[in-house]
């Protein structure tokens, strides 16, 4: 019993004394931080005695070389983010060899990627009056994030990171366009670049809203019952346009100055019904302009030469033309079938005095059409009388 006591306190005392005379050796990274931004940091080295000292990034010590000892190293980690580790080993001057030892970082050299703040609202266009809006938000790698409406980011702190801020409410003012600021950062400290969104607010309706159908005219005659229509509004993006002023069946186009219409069959006053929207959707009032759509020339003509007489001796050749023509503003006279340097004059019921054509006696015609105030213009009637004046 008291041999195997003996023993035991031998090695005891053997043990105890080997483990005191093991020298203290230790490598330490970027002062014992966690992570690290960078992929060149200080690293600390510490070992009793030693006078040459052999560090790598590898645990093999592939390529390593023996170097005098320095208690401080600035060393070239691999250049990729992650967990990476320094080795190290110690030479005393008896050439005892230390170590190795070992320490750890994780390197984080890049800002959270992608980074974006979006104002959720079509078109970036609102016309609330409240400036209250929710963002939509990304940066993949992120773990906080700063968000302000303006880019000092005045005063305020980190917050975790979240994808969206429910009812984040903008700059108090009027109308006018509003931006709101974002930047993130990762667990490593890695800061992202500043990013942007914009919203304008838009409380007005358009303005100074026109339509006028074929540049102010009163009539149109066309029987396909095309119109031109010379459009005119500020602040606006569409329109709608309608033969009906409850715009039935009509739907929004794009704002245009001018485009073609069509009414519907059938002479009478027609009208054209607009209004306009801008892009924040505020709708203008109702706009109209009218037209006579008139596609019937004048109507029950009749034209005679002396009251229906078949001859007239009138020696000046002159003779009594009497119209009929229902709706007629206009009419033109001729000798000649072709109307050839007549003029349109002011319609009457009667003409005194209009002379026949030609030197000699014989027939003699007279032609004449209508025309209304639309431009209507009727078919030729024609009258003939015999010339007699017996010389």
């Amino acid at each position: 019993m008291f041999k195997h006591l003996f023993i035991g306190l031998l090695l005891s005392c053997c043990f105890n004394v080997c483990f005191a005379q093991l020298p203290t050796a230790s490598v330490l990274i970027d002062k014992g931080n966690k992570y690290a931004q960078s992929y060149t940091l200080d690293i600390q080295l510490e070992c009793e005695n030693a006078v040459k000292m052999m560090v790598s990034n590898y645990k093999n010590f592939t390529g390593a070389h023996w170097t005098a000892f320095e208690p401080r190293v600035h060393w070239e980690l691999f250049h990729e983010d992650g967990e990476q580790f320094v080795y190290a080993k110690f030479l005393d001057k008896d050439n005892n060899e230390i170590g190795p030892v070992s320490d750890n970082i994780l390197v984080d050299a890049t800002a959270p990627a992608n980074a974006s703040v979006s104002i959720d609202m079509p078109n970036k266009v609102s016309n609330k009056k409240s400036h209250i809006v929710d963002l939509k938000i990304n940066a993949e790698g992120a773990k906080y994030m700063m968000v302000s409406n303006n880019g000092a980011f005045y005063g305020l702190k980190w917050q975790f990171y979240e994808d969206e801020l429910l009812d984040w409410e903008l700059e108090k003012g009027g109308d006018g366009e509003y931006t709101v600021y974002a930047k993130f950062r990762d667990v490593a400290g890695n800061v992202s670049e500043t990013v942007k969104d914009k919203i304008i607010f838009d409380t007005q309706k358009p303005f100074n809203c026109s339509v006028e159908i074929n540049n102010g005219e009163k009539f149109t005659y066309r029987q396909d019952g095309k119109v031109d229509l010379s459009i005119f509004a500020n602040e606006v993006d569409s329109m709608i346009i309608s033969n009906d002023k409850e715009f039935k069946d009509a739907a929004w186009q794009p704002y245009a100055t001018s485009t073609e219409w069509f009414f519907e069959n059938g002479d009478a006053t027609k009208s054209v019904y607009i209004k306009f929207k801008d892009m924040a959707n505020n709708e203008s009032g109702i706009f109209t302009d009218n037209i006579i759509l008139d596609t019937t020339p004048p109507q029950d003509c009749e034209f005679y030469i002396d009251a229906g007489a078949g001859i007239t001796t009138d020696i000046n050749k002159k003779v009594h033309l009497r119209f009929g023509a229902e709706g007629a503003s206009h009419m033109l006279i001729s000798n000649f079938p072709d109307f050839r340097s007549a003029r349109w004059q002011v319609y009457r019921n009667e003409i005194h005095g209009w002379k026949l054509e030609g030197e000699e006696d014989g027939s003699k015609v007279v032609y004449v059409k209508f025309k209304d105030d639309a431009g209507n213009v009727s078919t030729i009637f024609r009258d003939d009388i015999e010339l007699k004046r017996g010389f």
